[in-house]
């Protein structure tokens, strides 16, 4: 009993130890590792677990905290009430409570604590690279599990986690690493992340969040594309399109009847004819009901999916929300997702537009966790478009070679609140 008590005093020691140093990164990782270790625990408590322990490492960004995030939040504060409404409702439908019935509304909790910690000065830097970490664990465990020999997009991928949330972490890392790598944050380390990503993205099979990943990459591009802002290579830039063209041709054509099987064009599974069907279903619905919805699980003109051969969800979480729980959430939400799509910044915008896009075509409210994470992780990132000052940022990501040609930067209130994201212009 003494040996176990000393070790877990020594634990708790490291364990405050690493918080007070790394808040960021632990955070990163406690969000991004929530289906490995929520599968082992009882249903709904994983969530509980993770909201606790982002909640705590808040606190110690509390003296970094940025003034900005009350108005930043707001967005996530309406989605938090669209999720509590659809709670209780849930709870008045289905009967007894349970944790699972707390999905929504904790999952939007944990997206408000990590948008607190990702506009401190004390975790911004660190929430990216943890997510960035954890979702690489979690996609190297789907692509061995690929490479030994299991199914592609099976009911249950590695850690027993459902492969379309792999493959909606795997894009979410994928963005993230473009960032850093944009940014010159460890370049090597995140070049090789964003390969795993793209590996585990891959393998999955997963056509939402292969789409909502198309879907913000060519935002991003074509942001880049008509950007006013100067650069060394703008010549070059016309000749990106000809150059993809010229090489995506002869490599599709080369491996159309591949890609075909891989995307599962001929749909053999019926699973795109089931979700068009669900969503007209989902739409009959609405317009039976439009303002109190037909309740929780019951988006079928009141009856389960599953009784009539339709799938138990719409696999469309907006369609979801307004058929099963009226209107007034609905909007809540849809407000929200307008909000941070305006405001989230030329760096954030497309990751957010991203994953609007997966959630209409593949996600649900039992599997929505990436949705709330990336819209705020996209609000942390809009001061990359109005403010150039590194401090934190070059002490984290030179290195101490680079501690002779850093810049004097000024320590006051104003220049701390600005990004540490982008490097000042006098180091380039």
């Amino acid at each position: 009993m003494a040996g176990q008590a000393e070790l877990a005093l020594l634990a708790l020691i490291i364990g405050v130890a690493v918080i007070y140093l790394t808040p960021g990164l632990l955070a990163g990782l406690l969000w991004a590792l929530l289906p490995v270790y929520g599968v082992s625990l009882p249903a709904g408590s994983g969530l509980i677990v993770c909201a606790l322990g982002v909640a705590l490492l808040s606190v110690r960004c509390i003296p970094s905290r940025d003034a900005r995030w009350l108005s930043r939040s707001t967005p996530l504060v309406l989605a938090l009430a669209a999720g509590i409404l659809v709670t209780v409702r849930k709870l008045f439908d289905v009967g007894p409570f349970a944790t699972g019935s707390l999905a929504m509304p904790l999952a939007i909790a944990i997206s408000l604590f990590m948008l607190f910690i990702g506009l401190s000065a004390a975790g911004r830097v660190g929430l990216l690279r943890g997510i960035v970490l954890g979702v690489s664990v979690i996609s190297t465990a789907e692509v061995l599990r690929v490479a030994g020999g299991g199914p592609i997009h099976p009911e249950a991928a590695a850690f027993g986690v459902n492969p379309i949330t792999i493959g909606q972490f795997s894009a979410l890392g994928i963005l993230l690493a473009i960032f850093l790598i944009k940014q010159g944050i460890a370049r090597s380390l995140h070049v090789v992340t964003l390969l795993i990503c793209a590996a585990g993205l891959a393998v999955t099979n997963s056509r939402g969040p292969l789409l909502g990943l198309g879907v913000a990459l060519l935002t991003m591009y074509v942001q880049q594309l008509f950007s006013k802002e100067k650069k060394r290579d703008f010549r070059l830039r016309p000749l990106i399109p000809l150059v993809v063209i010229m090489t995506g041709i002869p490599v599709i054509d080369a491996t159309l009847s591949q890609f075909y099987q891989w995307f599962r064009v001929s749909d053999e599974d019926g699973n795109a004819y089931g979700r068009i069907a669900a969503w007209s279903a989902a739409a009959r619905s609405i317009s039976d009901s439009p303002f109190l919805g037909q309740g929780a699980d019951r988006y079928n003109m009141g009856e389960l999916g599953a009784t009539s051969g339709l799938p138990t969800f719409p696999h469309n979480i907006f369609l979801e929300i307004w058929s099963e729980y009226g209107l007034i959430p609905f909007v809540l939400l849809a407000v929200a997702i307008i909000i941070v799509v305006r405001t989230s910044g030329a760096a954030g915008r497309p990751m957010a537009l991203g994953f609007i896009i997966c959630f209409s075509v593949s996600g649900s409210l039992d599997t929505s966790l990436g949705l709330w994470v990336a819209l705020a992780v996209a609000l942390t990132l809009t001061p990359t478009s109005k403010h150039l000052s590194l401090q934190r940022l070059s002490q984290e990501s030179s290195g101490p070679e680079a501690a002779t040609h850093r810049p004097r930067v000024s320590t006051s209130k104003s220049s701390m609140r600005a990004s540490d994201y982008q490097v000042d212009k006098r180091t380039s």
